[in-house]
């Protein structure tokens, strides 16, 4: 029998018979059973649900990205497989410094997401006026001009990123991972960056793109 045919038929004899269980509970009741297995050769995933109707539910693990300049990515060491916005926002400064060096001053954009009392300190190193610590709600008192045209700069710095990631899935593994194990599916996220990161560098030497600071 060939390799990969005995590998999935060994996976299968292993997790099918709780599978089936927790699927007949399932129809039975209308209520997931916690821990129920998501994929037959991954035990690090897990489903995601950003209530977006383009989106729907999503399986894998995620990976926390920053954009710095020159329109290249970082990504954090992944420490969970869910990555929690919040959580890994600290981290993620941390990093950064390490890599580019330590500074007093901070220049910083994020969706609403990553805001809570314990990522305040951000507020107290920025570089400028305004914050790019989103916080949820509508702000209580009116923002002058000048605020409002720094938010909007801020919001926009923070957009920037997203064109950033379709790149990354388009031509990486980043958005559909075809590796077998949960090392190299996450190994395959990093690579995917690295990837990225090495076109964006080749563009520059040709001179298709102008570092813009």
């Amino acid at each position: 029998m060939p390799w990969n045919i005995k590998q999935a038929a060994q996976q299968l004899l292993q997790h099918s018979h709780q599978y089936f269980i927790d699927v007949c509970k399932f129809l039975n009741t209308g209520t997931m059973q916690a821990g129920k297995r998501l994929s037959f050769h991954l035990t690090q995933v897990a489903c995601f649900n950003k209530g977006k109707l383009s989106k729907g539910l999503q399986f894998g693990r995620a990976f926390q990205l920053g954009r710095i300049a020159g329109n290249f990515l970082i990504v954090e060491k992944c420490t969970s497989v869910r990555m929690d916005d919040k959580e890994s926002l600290q981290p993620m400064i941390e990093m950064h410094q390490e890599l580019f060096g330590k500074s007093d001053e901070l220049s910083t954009a994020t969706d609403k997401g990553y805001y809570s009392k314990k990522n305040e300190y951000l507020l107290e190193h920025e570089t400028s006026g305004a914050s790019g610590l989103q916080k949820p709600g509508s702000p209580r008192a009116s923002p002058t001009k000048k605020e409002s045209a720094k938010r909007a700069d801020l919001a926009d710095r923070r957009a920037g990123i997203e064109p950033l990631i379709g790149h990354a899935k388009h031509g990486g593994q980043l958005g559909e991972s075809r590796m077998k194990s949960d090392r190299t599916t996450e190994s395959a996220g990093y690579c995917a960056i690295l990837g990225f990161n090495g076109r964006q560098l080749i563009r520059y030497l040709k001179g298709a793109a102008v570092f813009a600071g």
